[in-house]
């Protein structure tokens, strides 16, 4: 087998490997995502795991994802690297940061009256990946689908943002990043918390209650802008 071959062969492997994981991990969370019916918030029980759908809004600042500068609520970056005699990668890296944000139930007339607050805590994302890069030499044709995505990843950023969470950017063969935008349809499944309302609104059953969602026992939140999960 020609060497170009053989070196094309092991980067397909290694690819698919990062795919193969992404799918996994997602396809997991949404499918505890999916096991929860989905209630309105005037329905949901304090105390109890619900699962709320609805347009994801900001509650103040937002975020700048660190690798493409988008505003946003949430982000996700996953990083690999190679691992020699190793036809599968090695994640290096899973990085997020959130903001509390407003989910606002589908044709809500007054949306702050059927607004959840989503507390910024320990999250399990499923977001979709829409930002991409794969380091080092090689055909761009010859790249996996999942590739060619609307936003782009600068190496030299990428690297920097390794380094500076002391991961070595050199290293770095694949790395994806996802957010989850102002005004996206979102999915969120935790414990619902009624509480008094503050000054600035957002309350529920005459305005004098809030609904938060916190995370569960377990001490996870699950949130995901998938349209399988929305």
């Amino acid at each position: 087998m020609p060497a170009w071959m053989v070196f094309a062969y092991a980067g397909a492997m290694v690819v698919a490997g990062v795919v193969r994981y992404l799918t996994l991990e997602r396809a997991k969370i949404l499918r505890e995502i999916r096991r929860h019916p989905v209630v309105s918030i005037k329905d949901a029980a304090d105390g109890e795991v619900v699962r709320l759908i609805g347009t994801a809004t900001a509650d103040g600042d937002t975020l700048l994802a660190p690798l493409t500068d988008r505003p946003c609520l949430a982000w996700q970056v996953l990083v690999w690297k190679r691992v020699e005699g190793n036809n599968h990668p090695v994640k290096c890296l899973d990085a997020a940061d959130s903001v509390p944000f407003l989910l606002v139930e589908d044709g809500a007339e007054q949306w702050r009256a059927t607004a959840a607050r989503i507390a910024k805590q320990s999250l399990d994302l499923a977001l979709q990946q829409d930002a991409a890069l794969r380091a080092g030499a090689g055909n761009p044709d010859t790249l996996l689908r999942w590739e060619a995505m609307p936003h782009s990843i600068d190496e030299a950023r990428l690297i920097s943002f390794l380094d500076g969470r002391g991961v070595d950017g050199s290293e770095a063969f694949q790395a994806c990043e996802a957010v989850l935008e102002p005004d996206e349809r979102v999915t969120v499944v935790g414990k619902a918390r009624w509480r008094a309302a503050s000054s600035g609104g957002g309350g529920y059953r005459g305005g004098e209650h809030a609904l938060y969602i916190e995370n569960m026992d377990d001490g996870r939140l699950l949130i995901s802008d998938e349209p399988k999960a929305t």
